[in-house]
């Protein structure tokens, strides 16, 4: 079995990625000690960090079924950046979401797909 090198792109977004979720955990907990927030709330953001850790993790082992996980935890943040009226937000998370989509679709190395 060949063993499968990781581009540098692959490592650049995942510590890119895991550092803010990272961020978005503690930001979180943190909040919640301080203010009043309610347990919905700090439950929701977990929920909704869930699915890109799972994205993350298919992505970094370079399995093709990330785009399910893609397209969950990148619709979820567009969504919730639409019904917030975060324009730039929404924006960003689109354009985002279509350049990892286009790696994970389209990237080859030595003529095969690098996602399998």
């Amino acid at each position: 079995m060949n063993k499968i090198t990781r581009p540098k792109v692959v490592w650049v977004y995942l510590l890119l990625v895991a550092a803010i979720i990272l961020n978005e955990i503690v930001n979180t907990w943190r909040d919640f000690g301080k203010e009043e927030i309610a347990l919905g709330v700090f439950l929701f953001t977990i929920i909704l960090i869930v699915p890109s850790i799972i994205f993350l993790y298919l992505f970094f082992m370079l399995k093709k079924n990330s785009l399910i996980w893609l397209y969950i935890s990148f619709g979820l943040n567009f969504v919730l950046d639409l019904i917030s009226q975060a324009w730039i937000s929404a924006g960003l998370t689109l354009v985002i979401g279509w350049v990892v989509w286009d790696y994970i679709y389209h990237k080859k190395v030595e003529g095969k797909p690098l996602f399998r």
